[in-house]
């Protein structure tokens, strides 16, 4: 409470001494990750509850501001904050404020608070501070977005005039926000702008003032490592700075020509204790690996992990005492998720989990690296466990001795009372010799005597997979219960998890290999299959599901698939967001995107009838995708389709009751359609 006031409010920070706390009330989303509230130190022995960031009126009345976010740093000796777009430094030993920037203006200017686009592509943060471990600095993104271009999201709510939200959106080809880095003393109060290689070195390859940064880490107390590369991501520079020397230099330089392929994070950089270097994500071979980088100027580093196999994201934890990390690997399928250990010392790799099985596992390990949390996800009932990580494999029963962390006991009794679908993972061949993964899921009461509609369910984006072994029920498998369906979840090439040889065919080539390998499959799928209906088959997505199922739609023209929903589907990736869509897909100058689009409108007559929904006040996919698409269905006389428009709700539909209306109607019009 807070003068006999009680908040309702979540906790955001503690202290290394748990001593400290800081909780936020009343927060109100922004964006994906970014969110407005009002932030409050709690002293935890006298629970005193004080406002973060308050400021004193002419009355000497008292004005609690809203903030974009407060934690502690490291140590505990500061919070930092950010409130307007400013970032403020308050000293927990003197209780003393400073404004460590002057500039922002909640526009154009943002300071350590990324803008729209970095927010969703880039960083997947509301924050883009970095401390040093000891307290003693941190660095930060300044964006400058002038001259990014304004997208007016129109807000009804039930006023008589809407709203207008003017959002910074750069679409392809359209100028990205600038950005530069800072670093902030807080032992002197010193504010030193990184110099970038160009701005030092004529010889430097410039990337562009638009450049993206990626991502940013001490490797000690004076040496900062940051990644950039160009708008496109395709040329990654690693960069060093030195608060010694005030110098920038450029450690080493990735072309993604080499594999065909793109730059994106791919788990964090790990930075090693003692300064043993840093464990950074490499491409070895056309495969996502580790390598151990020795110190901030080793271009070379020493490959860790290796095999005809991916890296899933960076390390998970690191032991110390054998000088030894954790991380997650596939073992040559995509659909699994294996732990593995490796040797610093030797580069000795030891699976932790049984690669002869399907498996999907996560693990977080603790500071030390003597324990860890094993989340088994599937394909079977998923586990959780708290396991001392020196006996895994030696000792093969220890990890089934050990107490379940989650309830399973309830979700089995559960289960048992519904009529669970079954699921088979069934690569299928195409006609060039490339394997597309399939998931499909039958009725628990399947027979092969009768007949059944099928839906696929897709995703396709570069790089991202939808087919996994993970133990999940939802959407897809009530339809299949309920509506006696089979579902196929398919996995196109392009996708991720199968190496740079299979991910490259999305380079420069949205919308061209997704319809084609999703009906090929489908095709494949329903040959000598007789308990297929061939005349009730449906595919639908999601976001860029959506734009999946219509460019398959559009491509098949009612041969294999007779209807399809499509929720907030881009139709037109010129409409998208330039740092995405540059990213697989180049500058627009220098590639027409032919195929990255709806082109032939007329071909949707052949479809039996399909549904599109979207939400009006969508900032990520914006609702002019749909609004284009369908003006040209009615200039050429296109009627057979439904639409479901959703007032204010972005991208996720959930405004107002929103998020239960869309699959309501997503299961209703599926159903009506196989009953046809």
């Amino acid at each position: 409470t807070h003068n006999s006031t009680p908040l309702k409010s979540r906790l955001v920070s503690v202290t290394k001494s748990l001593d400290k706390i800081i909780v936020v009330s009343e927060s109100k989303q922004q964006w994906r990750q970014s969110s407005f509230g009002k932030y409050w130190l709690v002293d935890v022995g006298t629970l005193q509850v004080e406002p973060i960031n308050a400021i004193k009126e002419k009355d000497d009345s008292i004005t609690l501001t809203n903030m974009n976010y407060a934690a502690f740093s490291p140590n505990g000796k500061f919070i930092y904050y950010n409130y307007k777009t400013n970032i403020y430094l308050k000293d927990l030993n003197s209780g003393k404020t400073s404004q460590v920037t002057k500039d922002g203006d909640m526009k154009n200017i943002l300071n350590g608070k990324p803008d729209w686009i970095y927010e969703e592509e880039v960083l997947g943060s509301d924050r883009a501070i970095y401390w040093c471990k000891d307290d003693s600095k941190f660095a930060f993104i300044k964006w400058d977005d002038t001259d990014v271009p304004v997208y007016n999201l129109e807000i009804f709510g039930d006023e008589e005039y809407p709203k207008i939200e003017e959002l910074k959106y750069p679409k392809t080809g359209f100028p990205n926000p600038v950005v530069s880095l800072y670093v902030y003393q807080t032992t002197n109060s010193k504010l030193i702008k990184v110099k970038q290689p160009e701005e030092q070195d004529k010889d430097a390859h410039f990337l562009g003032k638009d450049f993206i940064i990626y991502q940013t880490v001490w490797l000690n107390e004076e040496e900062l490592l940051f990644k950039r590369t160009d708008r496109t991501s395709r040329i990654l520079q690693v960069c060093v700075f030195s608060t010694v020397t005030g110098k920038t230099s450029i450690v080493r330089t990735v072309n993604t020509d080499k594999y065909s392929g793109w730059y994106k994070n791919n788990g964090d950089i790990y930075v090693l204790p003692d300064n043993k270097g840093y464990i950074d994500n490499v491409v070895l071979d056309n495969h996502d690996h580790l390598s151990h980088f020795k110190n901030s100027s080793d271009s070379q580093g020493a490959v860790i992990s290796y095999g005809e196999w991916d890296v899933i994201g960076g390390i998970a934890g690191y032991d110390k005492s054998e000088n030894s990390a954790y991380f997650i690997g596939t073992s040559g399928n995509s659909l699994q998720r294996q732990i593995y250990k490796v040797s610093l010392d030797d580069s000795s790799l030891t699976a932790i989990t049984a690669l002869d099985q399907i498996h999907s596992y996560s693990l977080k390990v603790s500071k030390g690296g003597k324990w860890g949390l094993m989340k088994y996800a599937g394909p079977q009932l998923p586990t959780q466990k708290l396991v001392e990580l020196s006996k895994l494999p030696a000792e093969p029963e220890y990890y089934d001795s050990l107490l379940n962390l989650n309830n399973a006991f309830d979700v089995e009794a559960t289960l048992g009372t519904y009529q669970i679908p079954t699921k088979d993972y069934l690569p299928i061949h195409l006609h060039d010799n490339v394997t597309v993964n399939v998931v499909e899921v039958k009725p628990a009461d399947f027979d092969e005597e009768r007949q059944y509609p099928v839906l696929v369910s897709v995703y396709g984006g570069p790089g991202i997979q939808k087919v996994n072994c993970d133990f999940s029920y939802g959407f897809e498998e009530i339809v299949s219960s309920s509506a006696d369906a089979i579902i196929l979840y398919i996995d196109p090439r392009g996708t991720g998890g199968s190496g740079w040889d299979y991910r490259s065919w999305a380079r420069d080539n949205i919308g061209y290999w997704e319809p084609r390998d999703i009906v090929e499959a489908t095709q494949q799928y329903i040959e000598n299959r007789p308990y297929v209906d061939t005349e009730r088959v449906a595919i639908w997505g999601w976001s860029y599901g959506g734009f999946v199922t219509l460019k398959t739609l559009e491509y098949d023209m009612g041969q294999v698939f007779k209807y399809g929903m499509a929720v907030a589907p881009v139709t037109n990736w010129h409409l998208y967001d330039s740092i995405y869509t540059e990213r697989y897909m180049g500058n627009p100058s220098q590639n027409e995107y032919k195929d990255a689009k709806i082109n032939s409108y007329k071909n949707f007559e052949h479809v039996y009838r399909f549904l599109i929904m979207h939400g009006t006040g969508d900032d990520n996919v914006h609702y002019q995708n749909t609004l284009q698409l369908l003006n040209q269905f009615d200039l050429i006389g296109i009627e057979n389709y439904d639409v479901h428009v959703f007032p204010d709700s972005d991208h996720s539909i959930n405004h107002d009751n929103a998020n239960v209306i869309v699959y309501d109607k997503l299961y209703s019009w599926i159903c009506t359609a196989f009953a046809s």
